[in-house]
């Protein structure tokens, strides 16, 4: 049972680091955008809090 716990708990920390890896791929550094729906949208530090 332990070899499955420190299995479960070294891949848990691949698949953290890998997302975190695709993640920053991914960002976009340039200027902020909200996209509003169906919610409340005015309460501006909903957003940007």
């Amino acid at each position: 049972m332990a070899q499955l716990t420190g299995g479960v708990f070294e891949t848990k920390g691949w698949l953290v680091a890998h997302e975190r890896q695709a993640a920053k791929a991914f960002k976009i550094e340039s200027i902020p955008l909200a996209v509003a729906g169906e919610r409340e949208w005015t309460d501006t530090a909903l957003i940007w809090g």
